[in-house]
Order: structure tokens, then C-alpha cells, then sequence
């Protein structure tokens, strides 16, 4: 798991983990405000069959989450990962402590996949 590192290339790590945003937002590898790495968080491991309005209610628990983007393959079909960007930084460290897990009171958030192959995932 990764808290808190910036990511400049184009593609998240894998198989899944947290990581804040390339300066300049989604999308974007140079320019931009510092504050967006601050609230931009990377959601990997996204098991298959969950769905997206789950993933923002899930996400809306933990602060005040500006927007939720997951990505899709060319076909419109949904990736394993997206992007959670929240209001400010109090409500990105909620969410990883919430629902990463904090060494010595719990392990964060599994997910079992609904697509009857049973694959259990950490989201963070």
C-alpha cells in the first residue's frame, strides 16, 4: 500500500493502493496545484461487480468527496481503479485511515468481488 506518494506516470501501480494524483489533477503530468496532489486519492483493486454507485457511497462516508471517477477500457467496460477527489486534505486522511487501515487496530477494507468468483481485495 502506498499513502501519500505522488505518481507521475500514466498508469497506476499494481495490483492496487493508494497514491495522490500527478500534479495538474487527472489526466495531467506537469503544472497544476499542489492542493490537488493533497486531495486526489488513487482507488486500485477494485473487485469485478461492484459498482460505481457503490464505490461513491463508500467514499462519501469518509469526507467531503468532490468527485469520483473510475476508469473504463475502450469498450465503456469498468477498470479496477479510479479516482476519489475530496474537498480537502482532513477528509483524504480520514478515508486512508477509515478504510486503509491503522497499524495495530485494523487491517482496512475488504472486498469480496460479486461476480460469484469469491476474489476478495483490500480497496486501499
Amino acid at each position: 500500500m502506498h499513502h501519500g506518494l505522488p505518481h507521475g506516470g500514466g498508469r497506476p501501480p499494481m495490483p492496487g493502493g493508494v497514491l495522490m494524483a500527478p500534479p495538474g489533477g487527472i489526466g495531467s503530468s506537469t503544472g497544476g496545484n499542489e492542493s490537488d496532489n493533497l486531495t486526489t486519492l488513487f482507488i486500485g483493486a477494485i473487485p469485478a461487480g461492484i459498482t460505481d454507485s457503490w464505490i461513491e457511497k463508500l467514499l462519501t462516508t469518509t469526507g467531503k468527496l468532490r468527485n469520483w471517477k473510475r476508469m473504463k477500457d475502450p469498450s465503456g467496460t469498468p477498470k479496477g481503479f479510479g479516482f476519489a477527489e475530496y474537498e480537502d486534505p482532513e477528509s483524504v486522511l480520514r478515508t486512508l485511515r477509515v478504510l486503509g487501515g491503522e497499524e495495530n487496530t485494523h487491517q482496512g477494507l475488504m472486498l469480496t468481488a460479486r461476480d460469484g468468483s469469491g476474489i476478495q481485495k483490500k480497496l486501499l
